[in-house]
């Protein structure tokens, strides 16, 4: 006999960007703190709000999952991430560009500065992190599978197909088509 009761579970998409620029609002108007956005992850409070004020305000983003990063190193290493996130998921293909000249130009310090401060702070260099953060969006090409590996080779800027490919295995212990067919598999189990 077939169950009578219907399922109401629910698959949600929904935009990290949007969710947090909601709370901030909200949290910052609860306390009468009038802010500027100076980026996607960078706020200014206008005027000289109280301490207190400020202490509330970040106990209550803590209460979703943002943290206030108040370190000067920290807040750098959040702005390398914040630039390797941009340019990784970019809707245009990843700028020819070397990644050492673009994040020194866009974040005003040499390289080699950045390199240290970033691999002190995360305990991986700069490098394999943007290898990773790539190697994330072509899980998602592959899930998606409206993306041929040859366009996902182009649009992330490997030299090869085949380059792509050994990156892939080498982080996931999987070729790209061993891993789209699990994860078919997989979620076919759930539908």
């Amino acid at each position: 006999m077939a169950n009578s009761q219907t399922d109401y579970t629910m698959m949600l998409l929904f935009n990290h960007s949007k969710i947090v620029k909601k709370v901030l609002q909200k949290e910052f108007k609860r306390l009468d703190i009038p802010f500027e956005a100076v980026s996607s992850s960078e706020i200014k409070p206008v005027g000289n709000p109280c301490k207190e004020k400020m202490k509330i305000l970040k106990k209550r983003l803590a209460e979703y999952g943002i943290q206030v990063v108040e370190d000067p190193k920290e807040k750098l290493v959040a702005k390398i991430k914040e630039v390797i996130h941009q340019m990784v998921y970019s809707e245009n293909n990843l700028p020819t560009t070397k990644n050492s000249v673009l994040l020194s130009e866009k974040l005003g310090y040499s390289y080699g500065y950045l390199s240290t401060i970033f691999s002190e702070s995360t305990l991986i260099s700069i490098e394999n992190y943007i290898i990773l953060k790539k190697i994330e969006l072509v899980k998602l090409y592959l899930l998606r599978n409206d993306v041929s590996i040859t366009e996902t080779a182009f649009k992330l800027n490997y030299s090869s197909v085949g380059h792509l490919c050994n990156q892939f295995k080498k982080k996931t212990g999987l070729t790209p088509s061993e891993y789209q067919s699990i994860m078919s598999k997989r979620i076919a189990a759930f539908v």
